[in-house]
């Protein structure tokens, strides 16, 4: 217990380090893994192991649910953190930029994916229900003109442009694919890269739409009358 107590102060002044070897030494990545410790949506500042956040998870949850940002600050103010905790799910607050690279590494954990909520909606605990995916559907269909009036507006600024599942009062969440950079670690690779002319990482963006939120509602009133309109 005592040791316990003086953990976060050794995370603090050693916890880049562990990430360090975490990343370069496969070998004992498992073992390193269990030193990790993060702030996280639900922990009031305090900081929590992987095995403390896999006993609180909630009835039916599969994944473990993560957010890369500058602060503890920020990340809370995201859509994706916003949705997340109003499902009831906690989500780990990662803030230093070798944390990008810990997770490229660390793709699960004691048979739980490690999910990154700044990626295109994932699926989420409540998205399953059968009779939400034929509204679902319905509404998809409803506002497939809004969609397609931004993707052409947006252009090549966005790969798609979607409904957004998430459960957020914001009109608009950019997110990234899948399988895509995020915008936390373009922005790292481009303070890593200043100097180096001519080098621009490419960020691809996904546009997801709130059909809750009034403004986009009104917006898709407008273009249903007239997809021409310039005021919307």
């Amino acid at each position: 217990e005592e040791k316990e107590k003086k953990y976060p102060q050794f995370w603090e002044e050693f916890g880049k380090s562990i990430r360090l070897g975490l990343i370069e030494d496969g070998t004992n990545r498992s073992r390193l893994t269990k030193l990790l410790r993060y702030k996280t949506s639900a922990s009031d500042g305090e900081y929590v192991s992987l095995d403390q956040y896999v006993d609180r998870m909630i009835e039916g949850q599969k994944d473990i649910y993560f957010i890369v940002g500058e602060s503890v600050e920020k990340i809370e103010e995201t859509p994706a953190c916003e949705d997340a905790v109003k499902r009831g799910l906690e989500v780990l607050l990662m803030t230093d930029a070798i944390d990008e690279y810990v997770v490229g590494q660390l793709t699960d954990y004691s048979g739980h994916k490690l999910v990154n909520l700044a990626k295109e909606a994932p699926k989420l605990e409540g998205d399953d229900d059968k009779k939400a995916k034929k509204v679902e559907e319905k509404r998809k269909e409803a506002y497939q003109p809004l969609c397609d009036w931004f993707k052409d507006l947006l252009g090549e600024k966005v790969t798609k442009v979607v409904l957004t599942k998430r459960r957020t009062d914001s009109p608009m969440v950019v997110s990234s694919p899948a399988h895509g950079m995020t915008a936390n670690m373009m922005r790292i690779m481009k303070g890593q890269t200043l100097g180096r002319e001519g080098y621009q990482p490419e960020l691809k963006r996904i546009l997801e739409v709130n059909h809750l939120n009034p403004l986009v509602d009104e917006i898709n009133k407008r273009i249903a009358v007239n997809k021409d309109d310039a005021q919307a």
